[in-house]
């Protein structure tokens, strides 16, 4: 779903001190309510947690490494030696409380299962204009943050991500394909299949558009556009789905085999074929 930077840059802490700084700096209202904590040790760790739930949104777990640079930070906002973070990871108790109280001055619940439904509808919303992993991910994020709720781990997070991205796919093609007739439907389905007098797939012939000028190709490319019309797409099918989406399938249909194709599930089948034949008329 994620790149490995897109990982990073989503789902962890900055690394150089312009970026630390800009997050992680704490307001007065913030070291006041640190300073309320009694031990050394519960103060840096509530203000680790603090600024982990903030930014990138998951606070902090006991297994978890804190870079030195921001540990060092944070430290010494709060005149606190580092060393005592260490003390603060065994206090299990003591780290779920401080998470459910900084949840409540960020004014976030925990995310529950019931939010899960929620989450993948953010996906499918953000995936109607694009396949990408990252922008989906971080519209997951950003509206989780916006609607009040806590994020979930990042697994979770991709996962509920690729959940609403198959979502999206699935009901684009219904969109795209919601006013064909069976015929037409039919007739997509017969251009996969080999063709013992052109000795390819009908979908393969189309794509083979003559480059050169002639009257000869000419010819040709005046067969393929009456072959492309006699299955008869009303090219308004492309604005039931976003131009971006409508656009993927082009890209995707110009470069995937009869054979590829075949594999996909039938409704992403028909939609790939449906746009290469709207693109290959639009061109010739």
């Amino acid at each position: 779903m994620l790149t490995g930077e897109e990982r990073r840059r989503l789902f962890e802490p900055p690394t150089s001190d312009r970026e630390i700084a800009t997050r992680y700096t704490l307001s007065l209202e913030k070291l006041d309510w640190i300073e309320e904590r009694r031990r050394p040790a519960n103060k840096l760790g509530a203000a680790v947690q603090l600024a982990l739930v903030r930014h990138p949104g998951f606070g902090w777990t006991g297994s978890q490494t804190v870079a030195p640079t921001l540990l060092k930070f944070i430290a010494e906002q709060i005149h606190v030696p580092p060393e005592a973070m260490s003390l603060y990871g065994a206090r299990v108790p003591t780290r779920s409380a401080h998470h459910a109280a900084i949840l409540a001055r960020l004014g976030l619940r925990p995310f529950s299962r019931t939010d899960l439904r929620l989450a993948i509808a953010i996906a499918a919303d953000a995936a109607r204009s694009t396949d990408k992993g990252g922008p989906i991910v971080e519209a997951v994020m950003t509206q989780l943050r916006r609607q009040g709720v806590a994020l979930p781990s990042p697994d979770t997070i991709e996962r509920v991500s690729l959940a609403g991205r198959a979502q999206a796919r699935r009901q684009s093609a219904v969109d795209l394909l919601a006013s064909l007739s069976e015929a037409q439907l039919a007739a997509l389905d017969q251009l996969l299949v080999n063709d013992q007098q052109l000795g390819k797939s009908a979908l393969a012939w189309l794509r083979d558009l003559p480059e050169t000028p002639s009257a000869l190709n000419m010819g040709a490319l005046m067969e393929r556009l009456d072959y492309v019309r006699a299955i008869g797409l009303p090219p308004k099918i492309a604005e039931a789905i976003h131009e971006r989406r409508f656009d993927q399938y082009v890209r995707e249909g110009a470069i995937a085999p009869a054979f590829l194709l075949g594999g996909y599930s039938v409704g992403r089948r028909r939609a790939t074929v449906a746009a290469q034949l709207l693109d290959l008329e639009r061109r010739i």
